[in-house]
């Protein structure tokens, strides 16, 4: 085997590198909760309350469409989060954990 498969095998048997893995899946996990609570939501809402939907707002629009765009907003703001956490989080993290593998 060559060095940096061996360096691959010694930071996959690390405990800050398993750590860091369940980390990530964890908050992984919770935003794909938090997603699909909220699209189940809007879905629920479109197939049982359909009247409510259709319900004019007193600005004009209907509530189905102000939910859709708050839905939108949100897949775009869940989806800048997610991006964020990993590339200021775990990223570094496991950069930081290489660059030990490298120095030993």
């Amino acid at each position: 085997m060559d060095g940096r498969a061996e360096q691959l095998d010694e930071l996959r048997l690390s405990p800050a590198y398993i750590a860091l893995i369940r980390q990530r899946d964890a908050f992984a996990r919770r935003m794909t909760w938090l997603v699909m609570a909220t699209f189940m939501i809007y879905f629920g809402a479109l197939a049982w309350l359909p009247d409510s939907m259709a319900a004019v707002t007193p600005e004009g629009g209907s509530v189905g469409l102000w939910l859709s765009v708050i839905g939108i907003a949100m897949g775009i703001a869940f989806a800048v989060l997610y991006t964020w956490r990993m590339n200021t989080c775990y990223d570094p993290a496991l950069r930081r954990l290489l660059a030990s593998l490298d120095t030993d």
